[in-house]
């Protein structure tokens, strides 16, 4: 019968999938089965009917509280109906031999024989007393356990229930420092003592195809080089002191990109380091800016040179422009004569600028020449 009962809940399980009907309807069936069993083997003579105790245990882990109460009655009530029925002879009586029994004669011709049956001529189960004295504590148990088991469950729950919520909150927070770490734009990941990524943000899937790594894996930065060289996880580790460094990644399809890691020590109570955090940020873009912030500023300092050298350019060839345009007026051999002095002075000004540029250029030592002041005076005069 149980066999049966057994495959036909599985069957009902796959069909219809309510689990908290099921257990309530095996529980029920089973507590009749176990109420048939103890009948046909002692009633209340056998000390096995505790086992009324283990359906009422198992419905309150199972079951919530009302279905759970409601084996409870079903348990209390078919102990009740084994006592009272054998009491009132609605059930049979079958012997228990475990159960002490005062032998009488046997008028059979077979001679004197021991009869299971009670002094008074009857089983211990047509007994009030006994029966009372069995029913009664027992039911008590029975309701006792019930209760004891409902308060040990609900702690219980209450307590699953904190634990989920604290690891609902935790894996929030989780996926929220996820978020965070990821919107930063940097990579990060805590390494172990064995240089195992114990765990990395999405950012460095994106960057290496770290997607397939899984936690507590070797880094595959130090597996792929073999051993980076110079690894600051495992300067970390040795020195307990943060480094940093820049280095670059040639990456299929997207050329060569440049990356700074820096990493900091995690110390136990002991001052111990036992993990290694490494902050990764991808300096591709920031080196291109510079290198145009470098070239912008390299192009505005030649545009104020070249400002410059054309003021400086532009005096000398005003005035031999000039001196030109007054040797077209006055063609005396003098005057020419001056003019010429004048227009090779001021070439050769034009010379010393462009000179002074060129060295301007170079790196090296200030060059410490004497002048005389009327000398410059007087090219000012004529020029």
């Amino acid at each position: 019968g149980l066999v049966l009962a057994n495959l036909a809940y599985e069957t009902a399980f796959k069909r219809f999938g309510h689990l908290d009907r099921q257990l309530v309807l095996q529980l029920a069936v089973d507590l009749v089965f176990l109420t048939g069993f103890l009948n046909a083997s002692g009633g209340l003579e056998n000390p096995l009917f505790t086992i009324y105790l283990f359906p009422v245990i198992i419905a309150r882990l199972l079951l919530e509280p009302r279905k759970a109460m409601m084996v409870t009655i079903l348990a209390a009530w078919s102990f009740g109906f084994l006592a009272v029925g054998e009491y009132l002879h609605l059930l049979p009586h079958y012997t228990n031999f475990l159960f002490p029994h005062e032998a009488i004669p046997d008028q059979s011709p077979g001679g004197v024989t021991l009869q299971t049956v009670h002094p008074d001529g009857e089983h211990a189960s047509y007994d009030l007393y006994f029966v009372l004295g069995r029913t009664i504590p027992f039911l008590i148990v029975l309701l006792a356990t019930d209760y004891f088991a409902a308060g040990i469950i609900k702690k219980l729950r209450t307590s699953e229930r904190d634990l989920e919520n604290t690891a609902r909150r935790a894996l929030l927070e989780h996926q929220q420092l996820e978020s965070v770490v990821d919107a930063s734009g940097i990579g990060m990941m805590l390494v172990g003592p064995g240089i195992e990524v114990q765990w990395h943000s999405a950012r460095l899937d994106r960057w290496f195809g770290w997607e397939g790594l899984e936690n507590n894996s070797e880094c595959p930065l130090f597996r792929a080089r073999g051993g980076c060289a110079e690894c600051l996880v495992a300067e970390t580790l040795k020195s307990g002191k943060g480094r940093e460094a820049e280095r670059t990644e040639r990456q299929h399809g997207s050329g060569e990109k440049f990356f700074r890691h820096s990493t900091a020590p995690i110390r136990n109570r002991q001052g111990r380091v036992v993990q290694v955090v490494e902050v990764i940020e991808e300096t591709t873009s920031r080196r291109a800016l510079e290198a145009e912030a470098i070239r912008a500023g390299k192009l505005s300092a030649l545009g104020q040179m070249a400002a410059g050298i054309a003021h400086e350019i532009g005096n000398p060839l005003s005035s031999i422009n000039t001196r030109l345009s007054l040797m077209e007026r006055q063609t005396g051999d003098e005057y020419v004569a001056e003019s010429i002095e004048v227009v090779k002075s001021q070439m050769e000004r034009i010379s010393r600028i462009v000179h002074g540029v060129s060295n301007f250029a170079r790196s090296g030592e200030m060059a410490r020449t004497r002048w005389e002041v009327n000398c410059l005076l007087s090219e000012l005069l004529d020029v």
